[in-house]
């Protein structure tokens, strides 16, 4: 599933900054559409496996979850912790990527909390007080036994991380890397998205779609709301022949 946006990325930031003056996080605007349920999960069904046991026990409280971009990994972080709300845990998603250009001392007491989820841990290899927040984090994490997930675009090994420390860390958990949907696992995923739109989207358009469109998710849903507004617009159904006529025009 795609990443969030600089919208939501916006909200994330206003409320980290709130949040830093209560010393715990705010919740985090998620998006409403990403569940455990709804991840269509092709080779990865063991991800799903670990991430519901995680939600009910400690046991092996720290997952890292690998992938490449539109692998689903953002999707996994924030369907987790809207599962643990769901399960009365507390939880804080944060997505790096968007906070690496916050004060590193926003993660303070973060490990009070029962989940921790954190996405895109490149984007903070480099950084070395956010390198170093993450470390304390993880460490204080793990002697509460609160949950962990960490998720980036490769294994912990290979990270750029200058603080050996936290690589070495990152490789203590059960280690997952997400393997790509393959063309039947994408129109699964094409009428799911539809279904969820309210869009009666059939089988041979969406393998339409996808044998003349860009086979990235991200593009696929783009071209997927493309096709909704349309449809509404020229109150029509999503027919073959309609489908059509809207690919062909720029």
């Amino acid at each position: 599933m795609p990443g969030a946006g600089t919208q939501a990325g916006q909200a994330w930031r206003q409320n980290l900054r709130l949040s830093m003056a209560i010393q715990l996080p705010l919740a985090f605007q998620l998006p409403e559409n990403a569940s455990l349920d709804n991840f269509i999960p092709g080779r990865n069904t063991e991800i799903l496996y670990l991430l519901r046991r995680l939600l009910v026990s400690t046991a092996e409280p720290l997952v890292y979850i690998s992938g490449g971009g539109q692998s689903g990994k953002t999707h996994l972080a924030s369907a987790l912790c809207q599962a643990a709300s769901a399960s009365s845990l507390s939880s804080a998603y944060l997505p790096l990527r968007e906070l690496a250009d916050l004060p590193a001392n926003a993660l303070q007491d973060l490990h009070k909390l029962d989940l921790i989820c954190l996405d895109d841990v490149e984007a903070i290899a480099g950084l070395p007080q956010w390198e170093e927040a993450v470390f304390v984090l993880f460490n204080h994490a793990r002697d509460r036994n609160t949950r962990l997930l960490f998720t980036a675009d490769r294994a912990p090994v290979s990270l750029p991380l200058g603080l050996a420390d936290l690589k070495s860390r990152l490789c203590w958990g059960v280690s997952y890397k997400l393997e790509p949907l393959n063309d039947e696992e994408k129109i699964a995923l094409l009428l799911q998205a539809s279904a969820q739109r309210g869009l009666a989207l059939q089988r041979d358009v969406a393998s339409y779609i996808l044998s003349r469109y860009s086979r990235n998710i991200s593009d696929l849903l783009a071209i997927l709301d493309r096709l909704d507004q349309a449809s509404m617009a020229a109150q029509r159904k999503l027919t073959l022949p309609f489908v059509r006529e809207q690919m062909a025009d720029p």
